[in-house]
């Protein structure tokens, strides 16, 4: 389990967590508004490559998490994906939610019901502060569409332009964006938002998947990077969404990002061993940007064998 260190003051709510009672807890406090979120913060200590704790979601998390998910359906719904869950007969399941959107979600090791968990039932793009006049979205690692479905029904006069260079996540985000009949507002690019066009490659572990600049280990696949900047131009972002496992560094240090025609923006940050104090100096460089800054959730883990040292999201609004 993630060390956690709450803010003094604040209460715990819509947190992506990895115990049962934290799990349930969070369920709990989902459906409280969006004005009582949780303000955390990592453990301060170097990133490094010791042993550690490892975050592990083990089998009875995964139950919880899948048990919470349920709830959000019509039985019509429910009792195929209880049947699914039990009888390994097919790979993927698509269901529909009360809130009405429709998602393919595929078995383990892909990590779908851990994001549809914390899409759908933690709403971790869910604002803080009340939105208004989103007409155009720009989503940086989609990853399987979870994010752009959650996105495209909150806001359902909104254009959105995704990118994700994971192949097969490109190919499960197609399929949610054609089960929600998106495919007139949703642009996807199968590639990396990066700050200069190229080649890389990925890991090849589903929602965790990260960018490698070399092909230095067996198992990884090659990608394509676009220019980010280049690619959205001078448009007008209404909300720009970054989780890209580690990849927001180099973007929001690119001296094109303080230009960036950008008002609201949702994003995860990475502790890694080469940026250790990544969640402090991003946070400083949107601070100095002109963006006031609403911390949803931080929290510490050793993982070297993951990449990151732990991660936390943070919302920004222009001044």
């Amino acid at each position: 389990m993630a060390e956690v260190e709450e803010i003094p003051g604040r209460t715990r709510d819509r947190a992506f967590v990895f115990t049962e009672s934290e799990v349930a807890r969070l369920a709990a406090h989902a459906s409280s508004g969006p004005q009582s979120r949780t303000r955390w913060t990592h453990n301060p200590g170097s990133c490094d490559a010791r042993p550690g704790r490892r975050i592990i979601l083990a089998g009875r998390i995964l139950r919880a998490m899948a048990g919470l998910l349920r709830n959000l359906m019509p039985l019509s719904s429910r009792i195929p994906f209880v049947l699914w869950r039990v009888i390994p007969a097919r790979e993927s399941l698509t269901i529909r939610l009360y809130s009405g959107e429709t998602i393919n979600v595929r078995r383990p090791p892909n990590f779908d019901l851990e994001v549809a968990f914390e899409v759908f039932v933690g709403k971790l793009y869910l604002s803080p502060r009340p939105l208004s006049s989103i007409k155009f979205v720009v989503d940086v690692g989609t990853n399987v569409g979870y994010s752009l479905v959650f996105l495209a029904r909150q806001f359902p006069e909104a254009k959105i332009m995704a990118f994700e260079p994971h192949s097969a996540n490109a190919r499960q985000a197609m399929i949610n964006i054609n089960a929600n009949h998106l495919q007139d507002r949703v642009d996807l690019h199968v590639a990396a938002a990066g700050i200069r066009r190229g080649t890389a490659y990925i890991t090849d572990r589903s929602a965790r998947s990260y960018v490698v600049p070399e092909n230095h280990t067996r198992g990884l696949l090659p990608i394509e990077i676009v220019d980010f900047f280049d690619t959205v131009g001078n448009a007008q972002i209404d909300l720009l969404k970054i989780d890209c496992e580690g990849g927001e560094y180099d973007l929001v240090m690119d001296s094109r990002f303080e230009n960036l025609k950008a008002r609201v923006l949702v994003m995860e940050w990475h502790l890694t061993p080469q940026h250790p104090h990544a969640d402090t100096e991003l946070i400083l460089r949107l601070n100095n940007c002109g963006w006031d800054l609403v911390p949803v959730t931080a929290y510490r883990a050793d993982d070297p064998d993951n990449g990151f040292c732990g991660n936390g999201v943070v919302w920004g609004f222009r001044r």
